[in-house]
Parts: structure tokens; sequence; C-alpha cells
């Protein structure tokens, strides 16, 4: 917990790392903030990370779009870095920063029901004409981009799982786009016959497939059960095959240029197994 108290920036954002070729830089944005919260889970309210947790909170805040309520982007608008373009917003800083945001107590659920319906269920595939590498694609899932006239705007399933644990925190179970994504995901993972290179191409964003893992996690602590067979699955896939990474990218742009990665989420994660620990060996 010190480490991670350590890594956060005076605006309340936690730190990440972005791997641009050779080169590495900090970066500070809204989605390993929420990212960090989210791991903590119940431990975010602990004394001692209260005031860590709020700074994080408004620096999520920050994040919204100054022009369409209920939008959220990587970065807050004034604190776009130089070596990337301002880019439009998106469904997994959407989900993920708004459910943290409920989560706290920063906005209520009826707020929370108008993101999604404004800003989350729109933007969905309306066809598909994919060959065999992508059957597995549903049209009903989720967009990344949200924007209608964004091209290409790829279909990621993490992206898609992070959309589905939001919609079921908020009891929108039943709204256009849960039970696509669902199926698209249990389709996804059969697709990839239980190797585990294969997941690599359901999700452009996250070129590790232990964030699909992670996800699906979170997604099934959040009430979405129908998503339980898709990570039983996962299960199944063989231990021994699992790919090693020593960067532990979190996710990256699509064509694998730019890569994150965050220690401030590793120890979130190794706090939260350590606690798990303590309470077994009690």
């Amino acid at each position: 917990m010190r480490l991670l108290l350590s890594l956060q920036e005076e605006s309340g954002a936690f730190e990440s790392t972005v791997h641009i070729g050779a080169a590495t830089l900090p970066d500070y944005n809204g989605f390993v903030t929420a990212l960090v919260l989210r791991e903590l889970g119940p431990l975010a309210n602990s004394p001692g990370f209260q005031d860590a947790r709020d700074r994080a909170l408004d620096f999520l805040e920050q994040c919204e779009s100054p022009f369409r309520s209920g939008f959220f982007a990587f970065w807050p608008r004034n604190r776009w870095p130089y070596w990337l373009p301002i880019v439009l917003d998106d469904a997994d800083d959407t989900a993920v920063i708004a459910s943290q945001l409920l989560h706290h107590g920063r906005i209520d659920s009826g707020r929370a029901r108008r993101i999604a319906s404004e800003a989350l269920v729109p933007y969905r595939l309306e066809n598909t004409a994919a060959g065999p590498e992508a059957s597995w694609i549903r049209p009903g899932a989720f967009l990344t981009w949200l924007h209608h006239d964004c091209a290409p705007n790829p279909i990621d399933c993490v992206v898609n799982v992070n959309v589905v644990a939001f919609l079921s925190q908020i009891g929108f179970r039943d709204r256009p786009g849960y039970r696509e994504a669902c199926e698209m995901v249990m389709a996804g993972i059969s697709w990839a016959g239980r190797c585990w290179e294969n997941l690599e191409v359901l999700s452009p964003y996250y070129p590790e497939p232990f964030e699909l893992v992670a996800a699906l996690d979170y997604a099934l602590r959040s009430g979405a059960s129908e998503l339980r067979a898709a990570r039983e699955e996962l299960d199944r896939f063989p231990a021994s095959d699992v790919p090693d990474s020593r960067m532990r990218v979190l996710f990256s742009i699509a064509d694998r240029s730019f890569l994150w990665s965050s220690a401030a989420v590793w120890a979130a994660r190794r706090v939260v197994r350590e606690a798990r620990l303590s309470q077994k060996l009690d």
C-alpha cells in the first residue's frame, strides 16, 4: 500500500508507463486511476487510503468531456499529453470511470443510468460481414469509440466486458447490447480453441490475455452472471501455455505502437492478494 500511495500524482492520478518503441514515459491517465480503485475494491475505503481515493475520484471527474455530458476519455482535455493527438471519448473509459464514480458516491444511480443510455447503448455494431477470423463478432455488441462516423471503430471483447459490468452494476441487464456482448465474448473465447495466443485477436486494445480474465472476474463480481460460462472456459485453457510478459502490458492502442504498463495497478492487485491470503491464514 505504501508503494501504491507513492505512485499517485498530486492531481490524484496514479502513475503508468507508456512504452513507445524503445522509449518510456510516465503517464497519468483516468483509466489506470479507475483500475486502481476497481482492483482495490472495499480496500479503497480503508482509513489509510481515503484521501488518496478522494483525490483519485476528483481526477476521474475531470476526464468527462466538456462537450458531451456523461462521455469520458483517457485523460482530461486540459491534461492531454503532447505525444498523442486528442482522440474521441470511448466506451472503455466511460464504463470503467462511471462505474467507480457510482461505486464511491460521486454520481447517483439516475446519473449512471443516463450515462449508459446516452453514451453507451446507442454506440453498437449495426451489422458485420466478418470473415472466419472474426466469426465471433456479433451485431449489437458495443463499439469502442463513441461516435457513429469514426472509422475504423474496432470491436474489443475486454471493452465489451467492461461495459457489461457497468450495465449489470446499474441494473441494465435487459438493455440492448448487453446480451449480444455476452454472447460475443463467449463465442470469441470458444473460437480461440483454448489457445492463449488466439485471445489476442479478440481484444485489439489488450495484448495480454490476463486482462480479459481480470475484466471477467470484475464483471462477475458486478452481477453479470451471463459471463460465468466464458470465465469458466478460460479456466480450461492450459496453464502451461500462458504467455510470459515481463512488461505486464495492461493495454495499448490498436496497432500496438503505444503500450501501457502500470506499477500502480500491479501494486493494487498485490495488496488485494495479500489481504485475501491474510484472511485465509487467519
